[in-house]
């Protein structure tokens, strides 16, 4: 039997209290040790956020690109002419051009002034023949035909798209008026002719068209509006017509004058405004008259 003197006892004590120490100490260093932060290498830190943005990149663009996608699939105008100038009586286009139409969109032509629906799709809703859609199949102009344009025509017409919201293009037309456009006939000398019986008298006729770029067709002359070549009975009448690009002449010339004469004389072109004057003709007592009646009134004092 083993006796446990006070020493041993001491001893095991001690080293019962150095084992309970050393464990404490061991303790402290694993907590410690789990305290410590975890540090990441800048190189690290940027792949992972590289890695981040280029998959919220990819997340973010297949979005643009969707939204993108859509955009392209909305109907949407062509700049075209805005302004579109005409002369009365002409021919008028007003254009239109819509891309991205598809099949779920109409293009449709509206008339502002009186909110008039001229045209749906390929359809006309105007009983005016003079309107006309131009468009084929598959093609992104839908051109507006007008033929003989009128003054009363000029003002905005609007190409509608029937989307949402719905989108239009104006096209404002201007009509320029007949008298500025057409070959116009001016007879030279005064309005108003005296001549006596017996005498010669030679009309000229000039004809502008500087808006033509060709010579107007012909040039007639008409006395109390019936033409002169009508009158084979009375004789001694010639016209002359000498024609050019801008400027046409013509004359017409009487001779051995009666009083059946007497009238109104017209130079009218096939096309625009004519010109007219008085003839009157007087017997011999009548000139004679007249002559006199001039010679007074001259030298007659006025108050």
């Amino acid at each position: 039997m083993t006796t446990i003197t006070p020493i041993t006892r001491r001893i095991a004590i001690c080293n019962r209290y150095s084992l309970l120490l050393l464990l404490v100490l061991l303790g402290s260093l694993v907590v410690v040790a789990s305290a410590q932060p975890h540090y990441v290498s800048l190189e690290d830190r940027a792949k992972s956020i590289s890695s981040s943005s280029s998959g919220a990149g990819e997340a973010g663009g297949g979005g643009n690109k969707n939204a993108h996608e859509n955009r392209e699939q909305l109907p949407v105008f062509e700049q075209t002419a805005s302004n579109v100038t005409a002369f009365e009586g002409q021919t008028v286009y007003l254009p239109c051009r819509v891309h991205n139409l598809a099949d779920r969109y109409q293009v449709s032509w509206m008339r502002s002034r009186d909110l008039h629906i001229l045209s749906f799709a390929s359809i006309m809703y105007i009983s005016d023949r003079r309107f006309k859609l131009q468009h084929l199949n598959g093609s992104d102009a839908w051109t507006l035909q007008l033929d003989r344009v009128r003054k009363s025509d000029a003002g905005r017409y609007e190409c509608q798209v029937n989307s949402e919201p719905k989108i239009m293009y104006a096209v404002q037309l201007a009509v320029k008026g007949f008298e500025s456009t057409a070959p116009v006939a001016a007879i030279l000398g005064p309005r108003e002719l005296r001549l006596a019986a017996g005498s010669t008298i030679s009309f000229k006729c000039i004809v502008t068209s500087p808006y033509l770029t060709r010579p107007i067709k012909a040039v007639q002359w008409l006395k109390d509006n019936r033409l002169l070549t009508f009158q084979s009975e009375r004789g001694g009448i010639n016209v002359e017509t000498v024609a050019n690009t801008a400027q046409t002449l013509s004359e017409a010339t009487l001779a051995n004058l009666g009083k059946q004469d007497s009238g109104k004389y017209t130079c009218r072109p096939n096309e625009g405004k004519a010109d007219s004057v008085l003839l009157y003709v007087q017997d011999a007592h009548e000139a004679t008259e007249a002559a006199r009646a001039r010679i007074t009134d001259r030298y007659t004092p006025h108050a």
